[in-house]
């Protein structure tokens, strides 16, 4: 999507298709630091083959973590809507997925397909971590349960480790904008997106054309309000610099 925009903005001389296109540098420059806001994360996927033990390991820069709630619980009963997961539980889970297996890995060492498992760990968190929940069960049904997410003080350990292997240190991140998803059917559906205000700490909710502040904080003052922990699609979190 970056290079995508970067080529729309600043198109090549044999790209240009728009006379006298004005190229920007200073304008370029801020475009691609704000996306290296996004982009700096380090996700690391290890490849274990179960006949030889043998682990493939690649390292690969990433915009958004894309999680998917536990398939126990939540995709096998479709009826338990009150049933809650934390946000933390979802990113242990996306690191340590048993499900998400490979029957018919071609092993390099093994020279031949086998089983095998895959997992992520999160190496570097980015600056503004973008979290995508996917919602959607194999049957295309909606998974409605709340999400439980911190408004502030989400902490998350640096996976990058010092010589001594252990770990740098850890990342506190705070709330500032959330997508949320209003599902009418398995393809259907309404989005709106709630921001907060950085001097006032309101929060704001963007309907269309229609934006006006809303109480999004919950019972728990540092959770937002169960309807917005059921609808939560995609949420923004920067990081605290002063931790």
């Amino acid at each position: 999507m970056k290079e995508m925009l970067l080529k729309e903005l600043f198109p090549s001389p044999d790209d240009l298709t728009i006379p006298l296109h004005p190229n920007n540098n200073e304008f370029r420059s801020t475009v691609k630091e704000f996306w290296n806001l996004f982009e700096s994360g380090l996700i690391e996927q290890r490849i274990t083959c179960m006949k030889c033990m043998n682990v493939t390991i690649k390292q690969d820069s990433f915009i958004s973590l894309p999680l998917q709630f536990p398939y126990q619980n939540f995709h096998d009963n479709a009826n338990d809507t009150k049933k809650t997961i934390s946000l933390i539980d979802l990113i242990h889970h996306y690191q340590c997925d048993d499900d998400d297996g490979i029957p018919n890995y071609e092993c390099a060492f093994c020279l031949d397909r086998q089983q095998a498992t895959k997992t992520y760990r999160i190496c570097k968190y980015p600056p503004i971590l973008c979290i995508r929940i996917g919602r959607m069960r194999n049957d295309r049904s909606i998974i409605e349960n709340p999400v439980l997410y911190p408004l502030t003080g989400l902490e998350l350990n640096d996976g990058l480790r010092d010589s001594n292997t252990t770990p740098v240190g850890k990342c506190v991140y705070n709330l500032i904008a959330a997508v949320n998803h209003q599902p009418k059917s398995s393809d259907k559906g309404h989005y709106t997106a709630v921001t907060k205000h950085q001097t006032t700490n309101s929060w704001f909710e963007y309907d269309d054309d229609d934006v006006h502040r809303i109480n999004f904080v919950g019972r728990n003052n540092n959770f937002s309000a169960v309807r917005y922990q059921r609808m939560a699609s995609i949420l923004f979190f920067e990081i605290d610099k002063s931790v």
